[in-house]
């Protein structure tokens, strides 16, 4: 029987309806009509009467199971929920039923809307996560390269404004006593000054506490005002204290121009985190110039680096001086040192430079000092030696170098100066032998 009617049952509820109607009243009045037009009718025609009154009314009983089946199961379900509470009623129950549904149609369509809102706050949380995690590593990269440190600055002034879509970003430091100068700014022509004095009474509580300084909408301040709008050009200005080993050696700074806005604990965690950032640069460069600075060897070629050469002939001229003997110097430079660069390549030049200051060393008399000075500059700090002397010994150096390196191309020289005849402190010697 079920797939007989199967072609039925694919019908919608209202065509279902209309053709019970049909079997049931339609048709039964058209044969009365023609009954009364006629006054006759085939035997048989009352047999298909009723049949079609039968099968019409088999199909209302099938659709008022399917709906009382429905009305069934919805009024179980919502009463293990505790929604409803049975009735005899069926009609209004359904009604209830309906009421209840759409209400939590409603109610799940505004959770809806709340957890999308709720996942594209995330999504901006964690884009702004990895724009700074990006920024950081970028920066770490240009502070390992050994770039200067101003141009790491107006790159991380750059990343906070693109990554807080602030409007201003600056970075001051307390690089002279008293006053806090700017380092750098983005952008750099809305910044109409140069130096904060630590005086300045808006400064108070950073200088003195350490606080973090705010001017929006919820943290009105008089006395930031003025420099606020007047000088930045901005309605709303953070200022967050650089701190190395708890001191403040300089602020961080953020401005917005528009009128309703106040910071987020997220924007401001994120400003912190580039404060202690900077924080560790300029640590790390400190140590970095106070390593520079005890170094006393050249890294490529062992020999003693400019800026002990520089202090050691010094201490030797100022010896000579005081005992009234000679002190010279040895010039040794390849005055092609670009061209031969670009003939045999970096890595040829730096053997060969190996190899002259090796030659250089095994040179040395008693008391001398192989340095080099510059790039393209090697040389011997010689005492007790007059120019005729440091000529002599200048002349077999470069013989032995040319002989033992057989560099094609390279052309070398070499130069002498003595104190107190070409100079009385390094730099003179150094300069007057370079010269010549």
């Amino acid at each position: 029987m079920k797939k007989l009617f199967l072609p039925l049952e694919a019908l919608s509820l209202k065509r279902r309806i209309f053709i019970a109607f049909c079997l049931i009243s339609l048709l039964p009045l058209l044969v009365v009509g023609f009954y009364l037009a006629y006054k006759n009718l085939p035997s048989y025609t009352y047999l298909i009467l009723g049949i079609n009154i039968l099968l019409g009314w088999w199909i209302i009983v099938q659709i008022l199971n399917s709906i009382t089946s429905i009305i069934k199961k919805t009024q179980e379900n919502f009463s293990l929920l505790g929604e409803v509470k049975p009735t005899e009623d069926e009609v209004k129950l359904l009604d209830e039923i309906f009421d209840k549904m759409t209400v939590k149609v409603r109610k799940s369509f505004q959770e809806l809307r709340e957890i999308s809102k709720t996942t594209e706050k995330l999504n901006e949380e964690v884009s702004e996560k990895i724009a700074l995690l990006s920024a950081i590593l970028q920066i770490n990269d240009l502070v390992s390269q050994g770039t200067d440190i101003k141009e790491v600055f107006r790159l991380i002034v750059r990343r906070i404004k693109s990554i807080l879509n602030f409007d201003l970003t600056f970075i001051l430091l307390d690089l002279e006593k008293g006053l806090f100068s700017l380092e750098a700014g983005e952008p750099s022509q809305n910044i109409n000054f140069k130096t904060l004095s630590k005086d300045d009474f808006f400064l108070k509580p950073l200088i003195e506490k350490g606080e973090v300084i705010l001017l929006d909408q919820n943290n009105p301040r008089r006395e930031l005002e003025n420099f606020s709008k007047d000088i930045l050009g901005v309605n709303n200005l953070v200022l967050l204290p650089i701190f190395l080993k708890r001191e403040i050696i300089g602020i961080l700074g953020a401005g917005v121009k528009s009128l309703e806005f106040s910071f987020s604990e997220e924007e401001l965690d994120t400003l912190k985190t580039f404060s202690k950032h900077i924080s560790f640069i300029i640590e790390h460069q400190r140590i970095s110039k106070r390593i520079k600075d005890l170094e006393i060897n050249d890294p490529l070629t062992g020999l003693y680096n400019a800026k002990f050469a520089k202090e050691r002939l010094d201490e030797e001229v100022k010896r000579a001086i005081v005992n009234q003997r000679p002190c010279g110097f040895i010039l040794i430079k390849i005055k092609n040192f670009r061209d031969y660069i670009d003939k045999i390549g970096v890595l040829a030049l730096e053997s060969v430079l190996k190899k002259i200051a090796n030659i250089m060393k095994d040179s040395l008399e008693v008391g001398q000092k192989a340095v080099r000075i510059s790039e393209d500059s090697l040389g011997i700090i010689a005492p007790e030696k007059s120019k005729a002397q440091l000529e002599k010994q200048g002349s077999e150096l470069l013989a032995k170098i040319k002989q033992e390196i057989l560099a094609e191309g390279l052309d070398l020289v070499f130069s002498v100066a003595e104190n107190p005849i070409d100079g009385a402190s390094a730099e003179e010697l150094i300069s007057k032998a370079s010269s010549i």
